[in-house]
């Protein structure tokens, strides 16, 4: 369904497929290619709001666009380079409380063995989505945004326009306070896991430990599958959102240990190749503070001739 071409994302057009091809070259590691094609979105296109969705052949022939033609052209390069790729709709917010009147537009990628990869190229996101970004709906939309019944037969034309909210909340606010505060853990405990295996990775990680390293992103995105369980099933059963969120909490915790043990593991890595090789200049230095001078020696020997 992801890999073909739709109205508003011509992945088969023989442009686009130019594009693509150029674009990825030899490449053949499917997130290297997803980085290539967003770098040449994000530089080929300029931002300009437009009154209609485009399409991603429109935007790479003409260079610009809005949230829409960046997503659609992401997209319908990506499925056009054989990786499944799709749309995001929704709104999405620059900070925790606010309003808005204008949905936003971004993409999705699919690597095997993680799943769906947020890119937002219009707001320069590439593996990652804010808290913010709120979906809600995937792929191009087969019908519009919203649906209306006017019956009026005479006065103004009607308009429409909407407006979303977004605002903080307590915990307290949930009927059932140990359900939002095992969600609460559960995210907050996921934040440092993923700067663990950011910082894990500089030190050479993913190289020295990879099944280590692997084995701690399962865990995280086990943890934000569990955690959107839980959110999805809270209205209809308390009981089964509980166990979702306790799960992605357990999870969370094993994510924050294994990461913990990845960076420490690096660490004396990095601390014993620097001691190794502190060693190996001291020992050389010594060796060559013992090797007598020829020209000292040359000299005593005539001296003494």
């Amino acid at each position: 369904m992801y890999t073909q071409p739709e109205e508003l994302v011509e992945s088969g057009s023989p442009e686009i497929v130019e594009a693509a091809r150029e674009v990825v070259g030899s490449e053949a590691n499917p997130h290297q290619k997803a980085l290539l094609i967003y770098n040449f979105v994000v530089n080929h296109l300029r931002y300009e709001v437009q009154e209609d969705e485009m399409g991603a052949l429109w935007a790479l022939k003409n260079g610009v666009g809005d949230c829409s033609e960046y997503s659609y052209l992401f997209v319908a390069l990506c499925r056009a380079a054989g990786i499944p790729a799709r749309i995001q709709a929704g709104f999405a917010f620059h900070a925790d409380s606010g309003t808005v009147e204008n949905g936003h537009m971004w993409a999705e990628y699919y690597l095997e063995g993680y799943g769906w990869i947020p890119v937002d190229a219009a707001w320069k996101m590439f593996d990652q989505i804010d808290h913010r970004h709120l979906s809600s709906i995937q792929s191009v939309p087969e019908i519009p945004y919203a649906n209306y019944l006017f019956n009026q037969t005479a006065g103004k034309k009607p308009s429409d326009k909407q407006t979303v909210q977004l605002k903080q909340i307590s915990v307290s606010t949930f009927p059932d306070g140990s359900f939002a505060e095992t969600v609460l853990d559960a995210v907050q405990r996921v934040k440092p896991v993923e700067f663990g295996v950011f910082v894990g990775k500089i030190l050479g990680a993913k190289i020295l430990f990879p099944s280590d390293v692997e084995a701690v992103e399962s865990k995280v995105l086990d943890s934000k599958i569990h955690v959107q369980r839980a959110l999805d099933s809270w209205e209809k059963s308390s009981l089964t959102a509980l166990k979702y969120a306790s799960t992605a909490l357990k999870e969370a915790n094993e994510a924050l240990k294994g990461v913990l043990a990845v960076v420490l593991k690096a660490f004396i890595v990095y601390v014993g190749l620097c001691l190794l090789l502190a060693f190996l200049i001291l020992s050389l230095t010594r060796r060559g503070a013992q090797i007598p001078n020829s020209t000292t020696h040359n000299n005593v020997f005539r001296q003494l001739s």
